[in-house]
C-alpha cells in the first residue's frame, strides 16, 4: 500500500511543488468558474481533501453516500482532470470516500 502524505511543501513525483490543500484550493477556484454557484456551494464546498499518496492517488471526503455517488457519476472526471492540471501529475487518480466511514476505518486501524 502506498504511503499517504499531505505533500507539505515537497516535490511530488513529477517535480511539482504543492501541498494537498493548496492543490485542492486551486482546483476549487477553477471548478467554481465551471459550475453554477448553487452547485458549487452545495457540492464542492462540502468536499475535503483527505490524502495524496506518493503514487498519485488523491482522496476526497464527502459527507454522505448520496454525495459520493453524485460526485462519482457527475463530476469525478472533471475533478480529476483539474487536479491533474493543477498538480502537474498526469498519473493522478481520484477516489471519493464518505468521511464518516473513513473515520471508522481509521479508528479500527488504531
Amino acid at each position: 500500500m502506498a504511503e499517504q502524505t499531505s505533500l507539505t511543501n515537497k516535490e511530488n513525483a513529477s517535480g511539482t511543488v504543492g501541498t494537498m490543500d493548496s492543490i485542492w484550493a486551486e482546483t476549487l477556484e477553477i471548478l467554481e468558474r465551471e459550475v453554477s454557484e448553487s452547485r458549487f456551494r452545495s457540492l464542492f464546498l462540502r468536499m475535503s481533501p483527505l490524502s495524496l499518496s506518493e503514487d498519485g492517488l488523491y482522496t476526497l471526503g464527502v459527507p454522505t453516500k448520496f454525495y459520493q455517488r453524485f460526485v462519482e457519476n457527475e463530476h469525478l472526471s472533471d475533478i480529476t482532470q483539474t487536479l491533474r492540471k493543477v498538480s502537474g501529475r498526469e498519473d493522478l487518480e481520484t477516489i471519493v470516500l464518505i468521511m464518516s466511514l473513513l473515520l471508522l476505518i481509521i479508528r479500527w486501524r488504531l
